[in-house]
């Protein structure tokens, strides 16, 4: 081990006394990063959370909101974008490049779990150079896993993540946020 000082230890700075102790391991949303190509699972889902318990975590850590039907689901976004099967227009002009114009945003508060549960997930960060910030577009994909699903609830967490492994939830609620200008 290279030490600054060969005399001196960290078990006593003047800021913290550190005691010896083992870090806590704790899995961010679970295991996975949903939106990278080497991801080891989508997070906030079952299968995140198990994995990060079967890789040694002690704690998973993920954010409950309330769907509208007052449901806690575990999903870390306040908002969706949502798109509906439309028709083609065959004009040329009709097509634009925007990608989020066919898109519309909303609230997860705003949607029944069975209607979160019908709802396929799809990352702004899966396309990189697009103009969309901190929102979730949605893409189909009718032969996932059910442990793999997003939107499982904190009752399915409760009674299938493995019981080894803590929780560390942080509850989300939509709040009406005040802006403040500044000249």
């Amino acid at each position: 081990m290279l030490m600054p000082c060969p005399l001196q230890k960290m078990d006593v700075s003047y800021a913290k006394h550190w005691k010896k102790r083992q870090p806590l391991e704790v899995g961010h949303r679970g295991m996975g990063n949903s939106y990278t190509k080497m991801n080891a699972g989508r997070e906030n889902t079952i299968h995140s959370l198990n994995t990060a318990a079967s890789r040694g975590a002690d704690y998973v850590e993920f954010d409950v909101q309330l769907s509208k039907d007052k449901i806690a689901v575990i999903f870390h976004d306040f908002h969706v974008l949502v798109t509906v099967a439309k028709r083609r227009i065959p004009c040329a002009e009709s097509q634009t490049s925007d990608v989020t114009s066919d898109y519309h945003e909303m609230a997860v508060k705003d949607l029944k779990l069975s209607q979160l549960q019908l709802l396929r997930l799809e990352h702004y960060k899966a396309y990189p150079g697009q103009a969309v910030q901190n929102y979730t577009r949605l893409t189909a994909e009718a032969d996932e896993q059910v442990e793999r699903l997003p939107f499982p609830t904190l009752v399915d967490a409760l009674r299938q993540v493995d019981r080894s492994v803590g929780f560390n939830i942080e509850v989300k609620y939509p709040m009406m946020q005040k802006v403040l200008h500044f000249l």
